[in-house]
């Protein structure tokens, strides 16, 4: 690996977003181990590998074209949760994947890092409205996105492992941390999810 080139780019990064501290932005070389970063050396580590592959692809798609302008990010990222959450539950006798699960990860993470939540204002009646109008025709084209699909049908094979690892809702927080949604942020989305989701019932 060429460390010094990735914290020349990650220093760059920081620096094209007023990081006041861009050199703090470092790379650092780890040896991989899935008993630490992911669940064992098991079968759902082997899914939360391949999903964190195919979110990783999304998440840069996304960030690539659009990471200058928040609001479009925010709403692409909560139509991709939409579409994920109905992919993995589809043709299943039992509910795989809820957003409670998200809900209580994020907020077990938001505890244990001491940080403070306040509500959006993203979160208002008019915001929710234009959610509602917009959501639709962007659910629609990501139902036909082959790495969306992808997702999806990982979400819904690590659903049915025999243990609850928690492999899909841990991919799914994943994914947001990788569009630069930080924890109070992420809460937000999954709150904004939820409601939508009440609302097309």
């Amino acid at each position: 690996s060429d460390l010094p080139t990735l914290n020349s780019l990650a220093e760059r990064f920081a620096g094209h977003h007023n990081n006041s501290h861009p050199s703090a932005c470092t790379v650092q070389e780890m040896p991989y181990d899935r008993s630490l970063l992911y669940f064992g050396n098991n079968t759902a580590s082997v899914y939360a590998e391949l999903l964190n592959e195919q979110t990783s692809s999304l998440a840069l798609r996304i960030l690539s074209a659009h990471y200058q302008d928040p609001p479009l990010r925010f709403l692409l990222t909560v139509s991709a949760l939409l579409v994920m959450y109905r992919l993995a539950n589809k043709q299943s006798s039992a509910f795989v994947y809820g957003v409670e699960e998200s809900l209580a990860l994020a907020r077990s993470a938001i505890a244990q890092a001491g940080l403070t939540v306040r509500a959006m204002p993203s979160l208002s009646a008019g915001l929710m409205k234009a959610l509602e109008r917009r959501v639709p025709a962007i659910v629609k084209q990501l139902e036909a996105d082959d790495t969306v699909q992808r997702i999806g049908r990982l979400l819904r094979r690590s659903g049915q492992l025999s243990a609850s690892t928690g492999v899909g809702t841990h991919a799914l927080h994943l994914f947001c941390n990788k569009l630069g949604f930080p924890l109070p942020e992420e809460l937000n989305l999954f709150v904004v999810v939820q409601t939508l989701q009440r609302q097309s019932r």
